[in-house]
């Protein structure tokens, strides 16, 4: 029991770690993008950039988001189809190789330029290190720690995605993107109403507020183009 509860506590860091991270991400430096990137590379989601930034941030409140949960869809459907979803970021990949090297490219050359193989590699070299340095004990920290980072984050994906949807019109056009699709309203309700929150995902030029001890952070989070 105290292992476990452990490891939900450890776990928990991890997902407070994810939105600094996430916020790190959409800035326009480099080293912040570097940074952020970092911060899901510890739980084996390096990839969580490029599908958030060229994915989700398109498709928020479609069908097509794997981000966003369907209505009357139970969390614990939602996240293993949206973790394994993300994988789906090697075949966009694939796809851009093959634009810019021609469709008859050879599949190592597909795999060795696609970003998810080295994102394995990243993975693996860091549980590796861990095994070599510090045995199997430290490395069996790790996979917990990954597992609830995921968990965490996934929990707050599907908090504030659930159940939105944009409207097609006749032409098959989603409408354009509005404070109703990214959780805002339902997130000031449900933060003004459980005051025992430290914090929340930050999305979609959403100003919020959250309280941890006595201190209250004040957090911008700024657009940036999905072109």
């Amino acid at each position: 029991t105290d292992y476990l509860l452990f490891s939900m506590v450890w776990g928990f860091f991890c997902g407070l770690n994810a939105i600094g991270g996430h916020e790190l991400l959409h800035k326009k430096e480099m080293i912040n993008k570097v940074a952020g990137t970092w911060t899901y590379t510890k739980f084996f989601y390096s990839h969580f950039l490029d599908e958030h930034i060229k994915g989700h941030h398109k498709t928020v409140a479609t069908l097509e988001d794997p981000a966003t949960a369907r209505k009357n869809e139970s969390v614990w459907a939602f996240i293993p189809v949206h973790s394994l979803a993300l994988i789906g970021t090697a075949g966009r990949e694939s796809v851009s190789i093959k634009k810019e090297l021609g469709d008859d490219v050879a599949t190592t050359l597909i795999i060795f330029n696609n970003k998810m193989t080295h994102y394995f590699l990243l993975h693996a070299t860091i549980c590796s290190a861990i095994y070599w340095f510090l045995g199997w004990e430290s490395l069996k920290y790790q996979f917990l720690y990954a597992f609830w980072g995921v968990f965490y984050l996934e929990l707050i994906n599907y908090i504030e995605h659930y159940g939105l949807l944009r409207k097609k019109d006749k032409e098959g056009i989603y409408e354009s993107i509005n404070k109703m699709h990214h959780g805002t309203a339902c997130r000031r309700q449900l933060f003004s109403e459980s005051r025992d929150t430290a914090t929340t995902m930050l999305t979609h030029s959403d100003l919020i507020k959250f309280s941890a001890v006595s201190m209250k952070l004040h957090i911008y989070h700024l657009n940036i183009s999905t072109a």
